[in-house]
């Protein structure tokens, strides 16, 4: 995780120096539009692998064919509808040249690779799944210091290069799956039942793309490519600071399951200790995270200075992001899918309205805002959830 940081650093400094701020939203802001779409590609069919993979291997195997199945079927189809509707929304911020390899990579390349990682976690190989992070991760970083060094600041070559990039990252990702998990149906038919239960994955899934997006695409409209670019920046400085959730996370969301559902094969883990592990780790992330921001224009150059605020102004998002997601894991496991999903809808909806009231006259300040007061309210209702969950009365047992 530590080597990963430290490449998303150096490629962070490398493309803002690359691209300035102006491109640099307008990349930031295109992607951001296509996260939108990209969850329909697999229809919510690629979180299942871990639910149901965890508890049995071979359903492991089962539920990857049925979402490589549906990934074959929805992909072409996605790709032109987003191609489209970049073109619709983001025609003055981004060439076309530019969109058609985001657009590939994004919505066909990043859910395949998707699953891929959730057919890993699902039996806890996770050192593996970060080394391919640290692939793809290197490998952008790679082009970008080597257009960096013959002063190609082109969008669109960028874009090809990060579609090469992404493929060959999907490539290694399919190799390691291979390697770690022998017998992998290739392709199976799903059921409607499977659809049923994949639909709160999915909603939960563009919930989650949504919130990451709209605070983008509202600057965007009101306030420009240039402050979408310096936003962007201080945001993906917080996003590293987020990645140790990320991994603990990945590490202990199988375990949750098997606690909640009964199963008594492999470790389980406790909620307690996960949320006080996150709540001190936040409240670290938080200080270094306020102490250090005055360092980023001298590693960004003079024109991002203005990203030392939003970096600041975002030092508590780590410590609000790892108790969003480790008590609603929790909440999946002693409710259900879909009242993860009302919390997460109350939370989107909250960082929506805040956008609009606050962007118009806050301009990045308001797009801070709305993100911590989503992030705050889905915490809050997550814990009124698990509290009313602790304190009703087991079930009577059923006469014989």
């Amino acid at each position: 995780m530590g080597l990963r940081v430290a490449i998303m650093a150096s490629y962070l400094v490398a493309l803002t120096r690359l691209l300035g701020p102006a491109d640099y939203g307008g990349l930031t802001a295109a992607i951001a539009a296509a996260s939108l779409l990209g969850p329909l590609t697999g229809l919510g069919l690629s979180p299942l692998i871990v639910l149901h993979g965890s508890r049995n291997e071979t359903d492991l195997s089962v539920y990857w064919g049925k979402f490589l199945s549906v990934w074959l079927a929805s992909v072409p189809l996605l790709c032109i509808l987003v191609f489209f509707l970049w073109y619709a929304m983001l025609s003055d911020g981004i060439s076309l040249g530019a969109m058609i390899p985001l657009a590939v990579a994004e919505v066909a390349l990043m859910p395949l690779l998707g699953g891929a990682y959730h057919a890993l976690q699902a039996k806890e190989i996770i050192v593996p799944a970060f080394r391919i992070d640290a692939f793809i991760a290197t490998f952008r970083l790679a082009v970008v210091l080597l257009l960096l060094f013959f002063g190609l600041n082109d969008i669109s070559v960028f874009a090809w290069l990060y579609l090469l990039s992404t493929l060959a990252g999907l490539a290694f990702a399919l190799r390691v799956l291979r390697g770690q998990l022998s017998g992998l149906t290739s392709l199976t038919r799903p059921s409607l039942s499977d659809f049923g239960d994949a639909g709160a994955f999915l909603l939960l899934d563009l919930n989650g793309r949504a919130a990451g997006a709209l605070d983008k695409l509202f600057l965007l409209n009101l306030q420009g490519s240039h402050a979408v670019g310096l936003y962007s920046a201080g945001l993906r400085v917080i996003e590293a600071a987020s990645m140790p959730f990320g991994a603990l996370l990945r590490s202990v969301a199988p375990r949750l399951f098997r606690r909640e559902n009964g199963a008594d094969a492999g470790p389980r883990a406790s909620i307690r200790a996960v949320a006080a592990a996150v709540t001190v780790l936040g409240l670290l992330i938080a200080v270094a995270v306020y102490l250090f921001a005055p360092l980023l224009p001298l590693l960004l150059g003079p024109e991002w200075d203005k990203s030392v605020h939003i970096v600041r102004w975002l030092a508590l998002f780590p410590l609000l992001y790892g108790l969003h997601h480790t008590l609603l894991t929790r909440v999946v496991g002693v409710s259900s899918p879909r009242t993860r999903l009302w919390i997460e809808l109350a939370g989107l909806i909250a960082g929506v309205l805040l956008y609009a009231a606050l962007i118009p006259g806050l301009g990045m300040l308001g797009a801070v805002l709305g993100q911590l007061g989503s992030h705050s309210v889905a915490v809050l209702l997550a814990l009124v959830v698990l509290l009313q969950r602790r304190q009703s009365p087991p079930p009577k047992a059923e006469p014989l």
